[in-house]
């Protein structure tokens, strides 16, 4: 990331709830076949950070020893899961479902881009989220209500600014 490339935005152990909607698309092959899930977040208090290129906006963590963290009081996730190709007798319930119902992940997104600095909004909705570790599915699409998180960020951002002058004093 560069100059006006944005900055990653983490969420730790975001909960993922009950499935809401299911859809099984076939693909020509049986291999090929996944799960179109949208699953509800989980609301609660979670561990966040936040980055650009140059700055930590959590800069207290490191300073202080202070873990960040925010409220999430809603969301969706569209979760894709590959289907159970392998054992076509098995129920969706026994081959999906525990791998998705109450897991806990470690997520990040890259948010904003261009020129100028973009706050994060209190309804966030991205695209392209990273997982890391193991989890065989992908969040192809993140609804989340978050006021508090996007505060506790936009403020964050705006703490660089304020360690930038003390390293000048």
């Amino acid at each position: 990331m560069g100059a006006g490339a944005g900055y990653n935005v983490h969420i730790n152990g975001l909960k993922l709830g009950d499935v809401l909607e299911k859809e099984l698309i076939k693909g020509k092959e049986p291999y090929e076949d996944y799960w179109r899930l949208k699953i509800a977040i989980v609301p609660g208090e979670y561990e966040i950070g936040a980055e650009s290129y140059y700055d930590d906006f959590f800069w207290q963590v490191r300073e202080l020893g202070i873990e960040p963290s925010a409220k999430i009081d809603s969301g969706v996730a569209h979760v894709e899961y590959p289907s159970n190709w392998e054992d076509e007798d098995k129920d969706w319930r026994e081959s999906v479902l525990p791998n998705i119902e109450g897991r806990e992940l470690d997520i990040s997104f890259l948010y904003g881009a261009g020129w100028v600095h973009a706050d994060l909004p209190d309804d966030i909705e991205i695209g392209d989220v990273h997982i890391p570790g193991e989890f065989y599915g992908s969040i192809a699409k993140l609804e989340l209500h978050a006021p508090d998180l996007a505060d506790a960020v936009n403020s964050g951002w705006k703490s660089t600014f304020e360690v930038e002058e003390d390293d000048e004093d």
